[in-house]
């Protein structure tokens, strides 16, 4: 995709394009996390978020975008518990901008800095733990 065409924003036919490659539902709530799989990322908290979360509001998904050591950890757990309709390891990507319009609630988490959710209405909300 070109940088200039992102400038101006997707169409809703790209969008719909993408969610249907990932298998993503047109009322589906997106989250997404970019960053290196690792301990001090903490993905396992956002996991774990989405494995409480999924009974309540099961049209939820978790983008986690990257690759890292702690990948095939998360894979294990992923799939020994049935998370794999709610959460997906889409590893590195090129088309990280594509993968962020589709996105509802841009989320972080991190052992070592606060955390940040970026919610595309453009309200930041910051907590220490995770993004009640």
């Amino acid at each position: 995709m070109n940088a200039k065409r992102l400038e101006k924003g997707l169409t809703e036919s790209e969008k719909n394009d993408i969610r249907e490659n990932l298998k993503i539902k047109s009322d589906d709530i997106v989250f997404s996390y970019v960053a290196e799989l690792n301990s001090n990322k903490n993905q396992m908290l956002l996991i774990h978020i989405i494995e409480r979360l999924k009974d309540s509001y099961p049209n939820i998904k978790l983008l986690l975008i990257g690759n890292g050591p702690l990948k095939e950890r998360y894979k294990e757990y992923i799939d020994e518990n049935n998370l794999n309709e709610f959460i997906k390891l889409l590893g590195k990507r090129n088309d990280i901008n594509e993968l962020l319009s589709i996105t509802d609630i841009y989320m972080a988490s991190s052992k070592k800095r606060r955390v940040a959710c970026k919610y595309n209405g453009g309200n930041v909300q910051r907590n220490s733990n995770s993004c009640n």
